[in-house]
């Protein structure tokens, strides 16, 4: 409700002495985007170190509880450079860097070791990025997989590989967009093209959209 407000991260060098009851994480803290639902006080963090230059060479990911103010790092491979979180709020993906070399490394849920899924020049196009969780642990990726436009695809953990056509592709356009969840599975996706579209997968999503569609012809709704 607004009340009992505390800050978490340090924001400017002039915050009045009083109001600082803890520790506070550095300017260079973000909140992390997690899809899925939050049930607890903890929320994810990055904090991004630059090199000499400027440039991002590792991005930190930290379990920050909202409460307390305690924060805790995520154990990662070296050179990360981006995370994936699942929708049960657990860490599974990062992508490192390594002079040109990117890898997409995986967490495996039983031992808990990151393993590594592919190496590929960060300049060429044989790679893939991932993408998101859907609620069942399903992961998916963007890439080109042969194909001149980049898409979305479904990825198999177990035998390291993408799985079948994309889920959604364009011809003209590489996929950019977001996709849409509820508690149990994808519902469909947002895109852009010339022009914010959206492609349901599920009967009744589908069916609202038309006839929104209906009512309000030749708009973006």
């Amino acid at each position: 409700d607004g009340s009992e407000l505390q800050t978490l991260v340090t924001r400017s060098a002039y915050l009045l002495q009083e109001r600082r009851t803890r520790v506070l994480l550095p300017a260079n803290t973000s909140l992390f985007d997690v899809d899925g639902e939050q049930t607890s006080d903890d929320v994810f963090v990055v904090q991004n170190h630059r090199n000499s230059i400027g440039d991002v060479d590792l991005v930190n990911l930290l379990r920050l509880n909202t409460q307390t103010g305690r924060a805790v790092a995520v154990p990662h491979p070296q050179n990360t450079r981006a995370w994936l979180i699942d929708q049960k709020g657990v860490p599974r993906i990062t992508v490192t860097r390594e002079r040109n070399l990117l890898s997409v490394q995986h967490k495996d849920p039983e031992t808990g070791d990151w393993r590594k899924l592919i190496e590929f020049d960060a300049l060429g196009s044989d790679g893939f990025f991932p993408y998101s969780f859907d609620p069942d642990g399903t992961l998916y990726v963007l890439a080109h997989n042969g194909r001149d436009k980049e898409a979305i695809y479904r990825y198999d953990l177990a035998k390291k590989a993408i799985v079948g056509e994309p889920l959604v592709s364009m011809a003209d356009y590489d996929f950019r967009g977001t996709m849409v969840f509820d508690q149990k599975k994808i519902l469909g996706v947002h895109y852009q093209t010339d022009a914010p579209a959206t492609l349901w997968f599920d009967p009744r999503m589908k069916k609202i959209q038309k006839s929104v569609d209906d009512l309000l012809p030749g708009m973006v709704n």
